[in-house]
């Protein structure tokens, strides 16, 4: 069950004037955040003098007007939206709103915010988080190891869209590593220090763009499409894609991944460096490992004058700490002892 939110209607209808001319022959959808769906109950009959419906085409001459829930209920049908309307989201510019608006083609935004009684336009595709996504979209490039999170094991297509991952990093030399550590947190992420970027795979509602507590980005997969994929090389999508199942085959976002279009070289717009694409690397890593090559041994002067090396391809194996040492055979099964029994304010033993 949703919380319910007071909202005053009179106010809402108030602060629609100013958007009156914006909308007018227009279609308009409204989408209600969680705790204002109680006003779905409110235009059930259009007709009805009092209904949400009723008044608010009374005050706003639009061409037609709908209105949603957001996030949808598992039952109910998804609505074709017709070509560029105007959408106005009731509620705060939170993580829902973001995904929605990114994932909605329309002409205009609106957000009115009930708490702050406050109507106004906002552009998703300049928003400052939206230019944060694209610098994660390059430092994806920059990367020379990828961890895929799976934050799912039940979504329909999550096989399909790691092996898509992983053949994509191949064409461009990058290593790739399945991670799956449940609920991730900065503390379980820091434990690989050899990814350079995180991919995460999981449910379209997952909140990606407050990743600034991590010490590694972290990526969509649509944003991971967007890096190793040359189909979408000077591309600017309309909308955004959080659902990974539009970017398979049978989805309306997938475009085909062909490694012969991969260019050998590019530059970086973070680092400014050249990127190689480096897709016969893997094979040769062998030879590779056993002379490190001068960038990946530079020399770093410390504070006290002391020298030390430093290696960018620092893998499990280099590690001084490997976790604890499970000495598997070196100790005597332990006896089945009687625990505890109770609740913790009253032991039966206590």
């Amino acid at each position: 069950m949703y919380p319910h939110y007071p909202f005053d209607i009179q106010n809402f209808i108030d602060r629609l004037t100013t958007i009156a001319e914006s909308v007018n022959s227009k279609v308009l959808y409204i989408y209600l955040d969680i705790g204002y769906h109680h006003l779905l109950d409110k235009r059930v009959d259009e007709a009805d003098e009092d209904s949400l419906c009723y008044k608010l085409k009374e005050k706003l001459l639009c061409k037609d007007l709908f209105v949603e829930a957001y996030p949808p209920a598992e039952d109910a049908i998804e609505q074709k939206l017709t070509s560029d309307p105007i959408c106005l989201f009731i509620g705060t510019e939170n993580a829902r709103f973001s995904n929605l608006s990114l994932t909605t083609k329309a002409s205009q935004w609106f957000i009115y915010d009930p708490l702050k009684i406050s109507l106004y336009e906002k552009n998703p595709l300049t928003a400052q988080y939206m230019r944060r996504r694209y610098y994660y979209i390059e430092k994806c490039k920059d990367a020379q190891t990828l961890g895929l999170i799976v934050a799912t094991l039940t979504a329909e297509g999550y096989l399909k869209i790691v092996s898509h991952l992983q053949e994509m990093a191949k064409a461009r030399g990058i290593k790739t590593q399945i991670i799956s550590v449940g609920r991730i947190n900065p503390a379980k992420l820091a434990n690989f220090l050899e990814i350079d970027c995180f991919v995460l795979i999981g449910c379209p509602f997952n909140n990606v763009y407050n990743s600034k507590d991590y010490y590694k980005p972290i990526v969509s997969v649509f944003e991971a499409e967007m890096a190793l994929n040359p189909a979408w090389h000077m591309k600017y999508p309309d909308t955004y894609v959080t659902d990974f199942k539009k970017l398979l085959p049978e989805g309306e976002k997938f475009l085909a991944f062909i490694p012969a279009e991969s260019q050998e070289q590019d530059v970086s717009l973070v680092s400014g460096r050249v990127r190689t694409n480096n897709a016969g690397g893997i094979e040769e890593e062998g030879a590779a490992a056993d002379a490190l090559s001068e960038q990946q041994q530079a020399l770093v002067g410390k504070g006290k004058m002391e020298v030390m090396t430093t290696n960018t391809g620092l893998t499990f194996e280099d590690r001084t700490w490997k976790g604890l040492d499970p000495a598997l055979g070196c100790t005597e099964p332990a006896k089945l002892e009687k625990g505890l029994s109770g609740i913790p304010t009253n032991y039966t033993h206590e």
